[in-house]
């Protein structure tokens, strides 16, 4: 729960505004295994991550639920894609807001308004009508791209 609440937190502020890449999410992940998993853990702020030390259970089994004979762990890159694709879902949230002017001016044309952004059309790249400076938010709908297919795949 301190991994969760205080570690991962500390960075949860960053994916609001930035695109983490993917070393320094490695890196995080170093530091969060030296916290739970060894027997005197100890970060050092001038290093680049932690060492690798010995785990009481298998990585994948880590991430399980406890119910399920895991540890319940939560697995920081996968919740950085999914922090990213709620972007996506707070536009389409009927709040108004001026970020959602901004990208509807973008991504509107005649015919398709924000019903692009749910569509199931796996062969339309829904970023190719944003500017190419924004950065974050084409990060955002890849991701909410890419958990779609994987719901979709997991339905059949």
């Amino acid at each position: 729960m301190l991994l969760q609440a205080i570690f991962y937190g500390s960075f949860r502020f960053w994916l609001y505004f930035m695109i983490l890449p993917a070393d320094i999410i490695k890196l995080i992940e170093q530091d969060a295994k030296q916290i739970l998993w060894a027997t005197t853990p100890h970060i050092d702020s001038t290093e680049d991550g932690s060492p690798e030390c010995r785990r009481w259970i298998t990585e994948r089994a880590s991430y399980l639920p406890t119910l399920e004979g895991g540890a319940g762990i939560m697995h920081w890159a996968s919740h950085c894609e999914a922090y990213y694709a709620t972007w996506i879902v707070r536009y389409l949230h009927p709040r108004k807001a001026p970020w959602k002017n901004m990208l509807r001016h973008y991504i509107d044309n005649e015919f398709i308004h924000d019903g692009i952004l749910v569509a199931a059309a796996l062969d339309r790249d829904r970023s190719a009508q944003l500017p190419h400076s924004a950065h974050y938010i084409r990060r955002c709908l890849r991701s909410f791209a890419s958990l779609q297919v994987t719901q979709n795949t997991d339905l059949l």
